[in-house]
């Protein structure tokens, strides 16, 4: 039910363009909203043929909006990404990125204008791209390091939980150690992760010289409300420091 003589604008609240497209201008959304209503029956002459539930015509809404690039990477690195903006009935522009490409960023809206500005943005594959650089040193020295490949932990946060095994007398693994890695004791160099996996509460002889140890390494990475985890495996026996 339109309580106008004037037929409505057609809705235009959905924008599917590729990133590199979307900071180019602004783009109006618009669309029409509307309310349940009961009674339908009541309001027409008796013995009408319709379904008592109808929709009325409540207002016009428009908001214009605009993607703000501050991702160090050239925007031209993403252009095959396909981003979704829409219009929703209480005037707030939900941005929806790819799965596969993890953004951080903020929303400004006012005078109806509403920005986003990407702050990061990370193709979901280069999240877990962790490798084994250094496994050195002995008893409350030994370390495990491990690398970013991709570069990007200095925007990607990263949590670490260790299982750490020594072999025995009888050829089985022990596991020593099974826990979060406390952060006092990770330390990252640019995109290098240096875990002091000898100041964790392992027994002095599962830190020897010889001593053969399966370790697991379980790295969680955040960045805004995006998670993944990557485990790594690493056999080998302590050497002695050089």
């Amino acid at each position: 039910m339109i309580n106008s003589k004037e037929p409505l604008a057609a809705d235009n609240s959905t924008l599917k363009l590729p990133i590199s497209e979307l900071t180019s201008q602004q783009f109006n959304l618009a669309k029409n909203k509307w309310n349940i209503r009961q009674g339908a029956t009541s309001l027409l002459a008796p013995g009408s043929v319709i379904a008592d539930e109808y929709r009325e015509f409540e207002q016009r809404l428009e908001e214009n909006f605009q993607l703000v690039w501050q991702e160090k990477q050239p925007i031209t690195s993403f252009e095959n990404q396909t981003v979704t903006v829409n219009l929703t009935d209480s005037k707030q522009v939900e941005i929806t990125f790819p799965e596969d490409l993890w953004v951080e960023g903020n929303t400004k809206s006012e005078a109806n204008l509403t920005t986003f500005t990407v702050n990061h943005a990370i193709p979901q594959k280069d999240v877990t791209r962790l490798a084994v650089a250094e496994f050195a040193d002995a008893g409350e020295n030994l370390k495990f390091n491990i690398v970013d490949l991709a570069a990007k932990s200095e925007v990607i946060q990263t949590q670490f939980r260790v299982k750490f095994r020594a072999r025995d007398r009888f050829g089985g693994y022990k596991t020593e150690y099974e826990g979060d890695m406390p952060n006092e004791l990770v330390t990252r160099d640019y995109n290098r992760f240096i875990l002091a996996l000898g100041k964790l509460k392992i027994p002095d002889h599962a830190l020897r010289p010889g001593v053969n140890v399966d370790i697991e390494v379980v790295a969680t990475r955040f960045l805004g409300e995006r998670s993944a985890q990557q485990t790594i495996n690493w056999q080998s026996a302590i050497r002695s420091p050089r």
